[in-house]
């Protein structure tokens, strides 16, 4: 299979800075006819321009039932937007579950948060302690700065705008959705817990 190039994609925007969908797509495999699931803020316009790359893309709206959604996606998308402080809410963790039900073995789910200017640590140690909780063969956080110029450049790393990307690679041996949920409840009464504080990355 060959991954489509973005170039093929011109005449529809990125929904994100360039250079982040090329990460998501290229450093995760992502090839012509890939299956991934897209959920979160920006979901619509993710979802079409993933199609446009010939990618099978499929929208799911936050909240949503899967009962009746199939199986065996290569990766899950999980877009946060300037929220990533949602993810340590004790709700979050079940979404999260639901999600990776759905993702085949040794497949990706990709957290995708904007960084605000003055709480960017903050942000990413949110993306990375959500999926901290949920067994994995790899875990990495990439991120970008947007508008760089020589001036932000002087900035602190936390005073500039930007994205991450929180990726996690699933076990080779399949995980049961029941464990997957476990592993939610657990996460969801960690932080639920009394004394429990966000700190920065």
């Amino acid at each position: 299979m060959t991954t489509l190039p973005l170039t093929a994609a011109d005449h529809a925007a990125p929904p994100l800075p360039r250079k982040l969908m090329r990460h998501l797509i290229f450093a995760h495999a992502l090839t012509v006819g890939s299956k991934v699931l897209v959920s979160g803020n920006g979901a619509g316009r993710m979802t079409e321009f993933l199609q446009t790359l010939r990618i099978e893309a499929d929208r799911v709206e936050a909240g949503y039932s899967f009962l009746e959604q199939s199986e065996g996606y290569d990766a899950a998308i999980l877009l946060v937007g300037d929220h990533p402080q949602d993810l340590v809410a004790p709700t979050a963790y079940a979404r999260t579950a639901d999600l990776l039900c759905r993702i085949k073995p040794a497949g990706y789910l990709l957290v995708v948060g904007h960084l605000i200017p003055g709480t960017a640590s903050v942000a990413m140690n949110d993306l990375t302690h959500h999926i901290a909780h949920f067994p994995s063969q790899h875990r990495s956080t990439w991120r970008c700065d947007a508008k760089l110029s020589p001036l932000s450049l002087l900035r602190p790393v936390d005073d500039r705008e930007g994205f991450a990307v929180t990726s996690m690679r699933l076990p080779e041996k399949p995980v049961a959705n029941e464990e997957w949920r476990k592993f939610a409840q657990l996460a969801a009464a960690d932080v639920g817990a009394p004394g429990f504080h966000r700190k920065a990355a």
